[in-house]
């Protein structure tokens, strides 16, 4: 697998190959540069050329995602979970980049530098059975060595939030249901 640095500047997509399968691509083109691994509840594993993380969530009034090299229990990083979907990736040596919604409709999402500088923006696109998007780097991320941090964990978060609004929806709709069953 390539490193994603090699690809940007390049057309990014995640996809999901299969809508039976709990495993995500993100391609430049036809080839594969990353991979998101859905295992039990919210824990993932992601790959790129430059590396292999877990991903986490844990807490529940403070919500965080945990970084770790894969097969260790040492955080590398931490995403905290801010109100609105949005939030802080703290990765350490003093750098800090934030997560949040790039537009009022809340379907473009982004990571920014501390001074607000886009740097990684996720068009996303819902269909019944998967989610899909595109990955746009800025060039002020091009040669950050979080960027490949940035593409994975970003899809991570938007997977997330579209799985716990699909929950929601169900539990909305089951009880609207039982309502009705009961007249």
């Amino acid at each position: 697998m390539r490193r994603l640095a090699e690809v940007v500047g390049q057309e990014l997509r995640w996809t999901r190959p299969s809508a039976r399968r709990k495993y995500d691509e993100l391609r430049a083109g036809e080839e594969i540069v990353a991979t998101l691994r859905w295992q039990k509840g919210s824990l993932a594993v992601a790959e790129v050329g430059d590396g292999r993380w877990t991903f986490k969530r844990q807490g529940f009034w403070r919500q965080r995602v945990t970084v770790r090299q894969e097969g260790s229990d040492v955080d590398i990083a931490q995403f905290e979970l801010g109100w609105w979907g949005g939030g802080t990736l703290d990765p350490g040596a003093g750098r800090r980049f934030r997560w949040g919604s790039a537009n009022f409709w809340r379907s473009n999402w982004q990571w920014t530098a501390e001074d607000d500088t886009p740097l990684v923006r996720f068009v996303g696109q819902q269909r019944w059975t998967k989610m899909e998007g595109a990955v746009e780097v800025e060039p002020a991320a091009a040669d950050l060595p979080e960027l490949p941090l940035l593409a994975t964990l970003g899809w991570y978060l938007l997977v997330m939030t579209a799985n716990e609004e699909a929950a929601g929806a169900v539990v909305v709709m089951a009880g609207a249901g039982a309502t009705v069953a009961t007249r």
